[in-house]
């Protein structure tokens, strides 16, 4: 079986009160987190990338928020630095679709297949999250709804587990339901 190797990648940085971390710990000190990307290697398919991240940091000011990149958080350096380009991932899955987790997909080739629960495409088209989800992320994601083979939507909560990619050889890349999350990842 195939060994997979999993990279963290810290794509967007967010202000946010320390107690959103954890309940009322040192309420009203502001911090900054990560919003991390997953970068699964070792797919003979090719490179898995798990969210994208903001398109820019100035769209956290939408939540009143605010956000920043440095220059190894941008896209293609967090990427370079595991020797993958943009080019090469065979596909981006996503664990939900708010602004500062799948924000950068228009960047990657129709050819390049986004997965996500059916249910987030829903939640992002209705406009009932407001600026969780910014126009010009959701029209991406109906256009790549639009392309043959650029959107793979998932019924995870009806389904059940769904692989992603799979083969003895390779191992299985599985999306399971997930409590609070519509599509955590399992290797199998």
């Amino acid at each position: 079986m195939a060994t997979h190797e999993i990279k963290l990648l810290s794509l967007t940085d967010v202000l946010v009160e320390s107690s959103f971390l954890v309940l009322a710990r040192n309420m009203g000190t502001p911090v900054w987190v990560h919003t991390w990307g997953i970068l699964i290697l070792g797919n003979p398919a090719g490179p898995i990338l798990v969210d994208t991240g903001a398109r820019d940091p100035e769209i956290m000011g939408r939540l009143g928020m605010q956000g920043r990149v440095d220059e190894d958080m941008q896209l293609e350096n967090a990427l370079d630095a595991h020797g993958v380009a943009i080019g090469d991932v065979a596909a981006v899955l996503h664990s939900h679709c708010h602004i500062d987790h799948a924000g950068q997909d228009e960047r990657f080739p129709m050819t390049t297949p986004v997965v996500m629960n059916r249910r987030e495409l829903e939640h992002s088209v209705s406009g009932l999250m407001g600026a969780q989800y910014p126009p010009e992320y959701v029209k991406h994601h109906v256009d790549r709804l639009h392309t043959p083979g650029a959107l793979r939507l998932l019924d995870l909560a009806e389904s059940g587990p769904d692989e992603i990619f799979e083969g003895r050889r390779a191992g299985r890349i599985s999306a399971v339901p997930g409590p609070g999350l519509p599509s955590p990842l399992r290797h199998a």
